[in-house]
């Protein structure tokens, strides 16, 4: 009975941005390998417009496919748990084109590891206190920030590990089959300038 309560509270209280969301996995490099395989069109991107079940992103970084424009859309869902919900901001996206030339949804579920650069906490998973600790209003605050900081700093590092798997895989592809693509290194160092100042602006938050 214990077990059950607990569980139910936690269910009522864990701070996600997804009430239904799947646990996330754990970032693994080989992981991210298998992912940019298997993923035809690889970009940091800016969501700068979002409408009803769509939005619009422009490629700031192309890691690996073709596009025709420098702004893509995509569809989003907003009741889903299935699919995750895009916002405005930056994003690292894994995905493929359908004959329309669109982003797919999202998944939510899975080894999915297109996300929100600009708000990584939203996929945080936060446990709060167990009611047995007794802890009150400013106290669970501290615990749940205390959390986010420390996965926010987790977050950044497994970015920089990401960025340089990313990086390495557009390289080797240049090499072994030069072709005019989009963007340019100095194009690219800005995208990752961009990308840190958006994780150090939500850790200074913390």
């Amino acid at each position: 009975m214990r077990k059950l309560i607990l569980l139910v509270f936690l269910s009522l209280f864990c701070r996600s941005s997804y009430s239904c969301e799947c646990i996330p996995k754990r970032w693994q490099a080989d992981v991210v390998s298998d992912r940019i395989e298997k993923a035809s069109l690889i970009f940091i991107g800016e969501v700068f417009s979002l409408d009803s079940g769509t939005y619009k992103i422009r490629v700031v970084d192309l890691f690996k496919g073709q596009v025709a424009s420098d702004t893509l859309i995509g569809y989003n869902s907003y009741n889903d748990c299935y699919s995750m919900t895009v916002t405005k901001g930056l994003w690292i996206i894994y995905t493929g084109l359908d004959k329309q030339g669109r982003i797919p949804e999202i998944p939510a579920c899975g080894l999915v590891l297109s996300r929100s650069l600009t708000e990584p906490e939203n996929q945080f998973i936060i446990i709060p206190p167990l009611p047995s600790e007794h802890f009150d209003s400013v106290a669970s605050e501290a615990v749940y920030k205390a959390q986010e900081r420390e996965q926010l700093l987790l977050h950044m590092k497994n970015w920089m590990n990401e960025y340089a798997l990313l990086t390495a895989y557009r390289d080797q592809a240049k090499a072994l089959e030069p072709t005019e693509e989009y963007g340019s290194d100095t194009l690219a160092n800005v995208a990752l300038g961009l990308a840190l100042l958006a994780l150090l602006v939500a850790l200074l938050k913390k």
